[in-house]
């Protein structure tokens, strides 16, 4: 009872991520307003671990959640399931990928020299993805589930090795439901 009572918020955090990823897989737009809440128990507990790219990270999904909210209610991303899904233009790749190099770095540099992170490195690199991901979340970009998939199996590692228990559990299941999700969106969604 004492260790709930002391790591309330990470388990609260942790039961909105949960309900975050059911609705991510039925391209709910419920998912954006428990992404909010989501974020904002976990701005606490990453910053109380010292996890700050991850912390700034949920300021982050706070921001992209509006725009993601605000983009799904667009007439353009409606059906009768409100699930029209886009493939990624493999045009803007290379840019994508410069993008991703240079923030991963400038993130690095910025934990190693100016925070207390204890791993700067794996902080820059899991902060990167999810924000690529999460804008290729908003744009309904199927692809986004692979991206899900990296970063949720790299977090379970880093998150496990820092005795962030209930984090690392949640991204352990946030990994096995990336592939449910992928493999619904390809059925379900409705493609243009």
């Amino acid at each position: 009872m004492s260790w709930i009572l002391q790591n309330w918020i990470e388990l609260v955090g942790a039961a909105l991520g949960l309900l975050f990823v059911f609705l991510e897989i039925k391209a709910h737009v419920a998912v954006w307003p428990v992404s909010i809440l989501s974020s904002i128990f976990y701005t606490i507990v990453f910053y109380q671990s010292g996890f700050f790219g991850e912390a700034a990270l949920q300021i982050y999904f706070i921001l992209a959640s509006f725009y993601g909210w605000w983009k799904w209610l667009q007439p353009q991303f409606k059906s009768a399931e409100q699930n029209v899904i886009t493939s990624f233009p493999v045009s803007i790749f290379p840019y994508l990928l410069g993008f991703s190099i240079i923030l991963f770095t400038l993130l690095n540099l910025a934990l190693a020299h100016w925070t207390t992170s204890p791993v700067p490195y794996q902080d820059a690199l899991l902060t990167t993805l999810n924000i690529i991901g999460t804008w290729m979340l908003a744009k309904k970009y199927i692809q986004h589930w692979w991206v899900w998939i990296l970063v949720n199996f790299l977090s379970v590692l880093v998150f496990y090795s820092r005795s962030l228990y209930p984090t690392a559990v949640l991204y352990f299941v946030f990994f096995v439901l990336s592939f449910v999700g992928l493999i619904k969106w390809k059925k379900t969604g409705v493609f243009k």
